[in-house]
């Protein structure tokens, strides 16, 4: 992100979650940058890999879908 003063910000959350979790909750305080003038979000979530043997589609890669991503 560009401030008005053409300085950039970024930040970066790296999340983990335990084997077995479904659900991520992310809550990012955004007005800690009262200035900040944003046009893009990034999001990098990588998929589950190679489905392993004895699963359906074993032996190709994994989707990853996403059900809502909310920015308020």
């Amino acid at each position: 992100c560009v401030l008005p003063n053409g300085n950039n910000v970024s930040d970066r959350i790296e999340i983990k979650t335990d084997e077995g979790t479904k659900l991520v909750t992310v809550k990012f305080d955004l007005s800690l940058y009262p200035n900040l003038i944003s046009k893009n979000l990034i999001l990098k979530i990588p998929n589950y890999g190679t489905i392993p043997t004895g699963h359906q589609g074993a032996g190709n890669k994994a989707w990853t879908f996403i059900d809502e991503i909310i920015i308020e």
